[in-house]
Parts: structure tokens; C-alpha cells; sequence
């Protein structure tokens, strides 16, 4: 009907449709990248929690205390790339961005 379901804070949530604005984005044919977005998506709502723990320590060890009910930037960053993509990233952000490859903005498809 008039309903969208959607995912908040990790679950499902309804949403009336005149509440709602809709977009779409262009999917990659990468299906990890995808994959990664889709666990970004999932955690919408969680709170932001300065210095919350990680999932691992950046080698794969877990961690004490981790929760999916509170992130800070890195670690939501390295719990959707490892839930995704299982992708070992490092624990801050400094470190986080230079485990990638630099694409030039012309370069982006």
C-alpha cells in the first residue's frame, strides 16, 4: 500500500509513504561494494558513541564489549567493510584511508 519497510537501528521498521522522500543511487557491479553499502544501510539510526569499541583490533582479533547498538566513525566504517566484504580494515580513520586505492574523480565511473 502506502507503506515502505525499511531498516532502523538494526531493524525492521514501516514507514508512510507522504513522510517519506525516495531516491535511488547508481549500483556498482562490484557486489562487495555493494555488499558494504547494504551493512552501512542496516545501521542507520544507531547512535554515534565517541571512542565506541571496535569489532577487531585491525588484524582480525575481536574485541570485548563490541556492540552493533553504538558505532563511532571508524569502527562503523571497519564493521561494514568486514561484514560486507570481509575486509580486515585498521581501527582509525587515519589509518582507514590510506588501506585504500586513490581514484581520481575522472576515473570514477
Amino acid at each position: 500500500g502506502n507503506w515502505y519497510k525499511v531498516n532502523y537501528q538494526n531493524k525492521t521498521a514501516y514507514l508512510y509513504s507522504e513522510y517519506a522522500a525516495v531516491f535511488t543511487l547508481e549500483k556498482s557491479n562490484d557486489e562487495k561494494v555493494e555488499k558494504v553499502i547494504e551493512e552501512g544501510y542496516k545501521l542507520l539510526g544507531v547512535p554515534y558513541v565517541y571512542g565506541a569499541i571496535r569489532l577487531h583490533d585491525g588484524k582480525g582479533n575481536f574485541l570485548k564489549g563490541f556492540s552493533v547498538n553504538k558505532f563511532d566513525c571508524s569502527s562503523l566504517v571497519q564493521y561494514a567493510f568486514y561484514k560486507g566484504a570481509g575486509v580486515l580494515l585498521d581501527v582509525t580513520t587515519r589509518t582507514q584511508v590510506v588501506q585504500g586505492k586513490f581514484v581520481k574523480k575522472s576515473e570514477k565511473r
